[in-house]
């Protein structure tokens, strides 16, 4: 007897024939999540459309230390630049490296708490 395991794309349920074309898709927000991340598998020929180049990532942090990353449609984010291009503020802006980022991170997510400083909270 022989057992055979056919692997399906979650978004189709078609078979992926070729095990290099899975893609493993974690989506951490949709507005129909429930609550945490999910994982699916699709087909990398399924995936075509998404278009990394024409999205935005970006991160906000606000004064009370709530912070929210969104994925965009780059144009969508474009539009908020009424004052110059965004191609032009963006090439304006405050260089940054990864870990640079990370210790200005730490430093909002402190000084957004008051306990941790003993000062109060600007609004």
């Amino acid at each position: 007897m022989a057992r055979r395991n056919i692997r399906v794309s979650d978004l189709t349920g078609e078979p992926i024939k070729k095990r290099h074309d899975i893609v493993t898709v974690v989506v951490h927000r949709h507005p129909s999540l429930q609550e945490g991340a999910v994982i699916m598998e699709a087909a990398l020929d399924e995936l075509v459309g998404i278009d990394s180049e024409q999205l935005a990532v970006i991160e906000l942090w606000f004064a009370n230390g709530q912070e929210v990353m969104l994925n965009i449609k780059a144009d969508a984010f474009n539009s908020l630049a009424t004052t110059s291009p965004m191609a032009e503020l963006l090439a304006k802006a405050q260089k940054r490296k990864r870990w640079y980022i990370a210790l200005e991170r730490k430093a909002h997510r402190a000084l957004s708490r008051k306990d941790v400083i003993g000062l109060p909270r600007s609004t």
